[in-house]
């Protein structure tokens, strides 16, 4: 089968989305232009395209920004979403289809770009098998660099399974919490979520950094633009919000993600995101979810990690995952 590229243009959007959403084996609402546009047009140079079949159809598509790095044109995995890398067809599942689909990718990006690093959707978000994909980018001359991910499986779980894989420290926590009454819901108005906002501003002053998502992001997240994708949660004491949480549902391979679960620095007495991480698992449960993300504990690139983080998310009944960047100088 033969396949060549096109750049993407908007008239292709409703196309890209629905692929996608319906027909891709690795794609998920972060790659749809749906989620992507919800940045400014001018925050990124968008290099997005789409491989196309003999028959013009949609066999691929790589969600893309071009930057310019040590005076080196570079493709990278879209920088507004988590994750990206080719998005295939689910129904090439021969070898010999991806192998093809990915040497025509790379062709193109040799002849436009000194460099590509592309941040392949991670296998819990797949629903269908990335072997054949990671193999042919390595067959390619790509490298990888790895991050160390977690998340808590919950096929065939309970609550009360649940609760048994706490560890000790997370159980006294939780019943801490119950003893003094804190209130778990979802954030429902406007003032909640800037509320969340709030919270999430003052965790990330202690590391010099600032919030992704403005609180219009948020609102748009919630009220509009990711409806079914978004859940925001809280935990009140007293009517006074002490932890919140925003959550990212992932339809296609049933994956709750937990985005961010800000808490109250002034607190020292008890743990409320404690109770909030808890909440999020039962939440996902209750869902149907097949597995509840935490996310990376890595940082520079996968060379450090963070063991504070990665034991307090161990302290959960965590298992591992990883995260793979495929990376290529031309």
């Amino acid at each position: 089968m033969e396949f060549h590229v096109l750049p993407y243009t908007d008239e292709w959007e409703t196309e890209w989305d629905r692929f996608v959403m319906k027909e891709s084996g690795n794609g998920t609402f972060l790659h749809t232009r749906r989620f992507l546009n919800y940045h400014p047009k001018k925050k990124f140079t968008d290099a997005s395209f789409l491989i196309l079949n003999e028959k013009k159809a949609i066999a691929a598509v790589c969600p893309a920004a071009a930057v310019v790095q040590d005076g080196v044109k570079v493709l990278r995995s879209h920088p507004g979403s988590t994750y990206g890398g080719l998005v295939m067809r689910a129904s090439y599942r021969r070898a010999e289809l991806v192998v093809d689909i990915v040497r025509t990718a790379d062709e193109y990006i040799a002849e436009n770009f000194g460099r590509c690093e592309l941040k392949a959707t991670p296998d819990l978000f797949c629903t269908e098998d990335s072997s054949a994909y990671q193999y042919a980018l390595y067959q390619r001359g790509y490298s990888q660099y790895l991050e160390l991910s977690t998340y808590v499986e919950l096929r065939g779980k309970t609550e009360e399974n649940i609760w048994a894989g706490l560890d000790r420290n997370k159980k006294r926590n939780i019943k801490a919490c119950r003893e003094r009454g804190l209130q778990l819901r979802k954030l429902e108005t406007d003032e909640e979520i800037a509320g969340f906002h709030s919270l999430l501003e003052g965790n990330l002053k202690k590391y010099g950094a600032v919030p992704v998502h403005s609180v219009a992001d948020l609102l748009d997240f919630k009220n509009s633009r990711l409806t079914n994708e978004t859940v925001f949660l809280g935990a009140f004491d007293e009517g006074r919000m002490v932890a919140a949480g925003m959550l990212f549902y992932f339809e296609q391979s049933r994956v709750l993600h937990a985005q961010n679960l800000p808490t109250d620095l002034s607190i020292t007495e008890y743990s409320p995101v404690s109770a909030l991480y808890y909440e999020s698992m039962l939440l996902a449960l209750r869902m149907g979810c097949k597995a509840l993300s935490w996310g990376i504990s890595t940082e520079d690139r996968g060379k450090t990690l963070n063991l504070g983080l990665i034991g307090s998310k161990e302290g959960y009944g965590s298992n591992k995952n990883l995260f793979r960047t495929f990376y290529k100088e031309y």
